[in-house]
């Protein structure tokens, strides 16, 4: 995937969304938050479950880093849902 490609899968779901807000994005493109505390090393990660979109974040995080990692797993998302998929 070129940079070019990665800027306009952003771009498109701003203009979607009429925010940059990645906390909002999620919210309007049905990706469920949460804070987990107990992450070790991890900063984030996005899993799907039954069919549920979700973003797990390091409540530890500064709350900049929070908006990164969140923006960063929405790019996961939109890219690559299908390796995201649970078996169960």
């Amino acid at each position: 995937m070129g940079d070019e490609y990665l800027s306009k899968v952003g771009s498109d779901l701003v203009r979607r969304c009429g925010t940059r807000d990645p906390f909002e994005i999620a919210g309007d493109i049905g990706i469920d938050i949460i804070y987990n505390g107990n992450f070790g090393p991890l900063k984030g990660m996005y899993r799907v479950i039954k069919r549920n979109r979700f973003i797990f974040i390091n409540e530890n995080l500064s709350p900049r880093m929070q908006r990164i990692v969140c923006a960063h797993e929405i790019g996961h998302d939109q890219l690559h849902r299908n390796l995201a998929k649970g078996d169960a």
